[in-house]
């Protein structure tokens, strides 16, 4: 009988006894990413983050090394790990846009009361 177990668990076990356990993911993982790629198109790279991102250590390089893309594709699909909340990051991509597009307006409206001073 199985038992319960987290993902991190199993990728930070040595235990021989759940080599097949972490086989059946990362497969499952590799056809989800498969998907993924079809469904869009292409790939530009893989992120992990999040509640897994710790794992994206141990799984980016074998997950990269086994997606094989077209050229010009990089090889291996670059990775990368973001370790902060993805709500954060998407919050500071926002503050970011925000920011741009009021100094914008600033500055045409800025020109616009140039032209209308005169």
């Amino acid at each position: 009988m199985g038992r319960k177990i987290t993902f991190e668990e199993l990728f930070d076990s040595a235990d021989p006894a759940l080599e097949p356990a972490r086989e059946v993911i990362r497969y499952r993982l590799l056809l989800a990413c498969g998907m993924g790629i079809a469904a869009l198109g292409g790939l530009d790279g893989i992120v992990f983050c999040g509640r897994y991102a710790r794992l994206g250590g141990q799984l980016g390089p074998w997950l990269a090394s086994k997606i094989q893309l077209r050229p010009p594709a990089p090889s291996p699909v670059p990775w990368e790990v973001f370790g902060a909340p993805l709500r954060r990051l998407v919050a500071e991509e926002a503050e970011i846009v925000l920011m741009e597009r009021v100094n914008a307006v600033a500055e045409d409206a800025g020109s616009y009361r140039a032209v209308v001073d005169r």
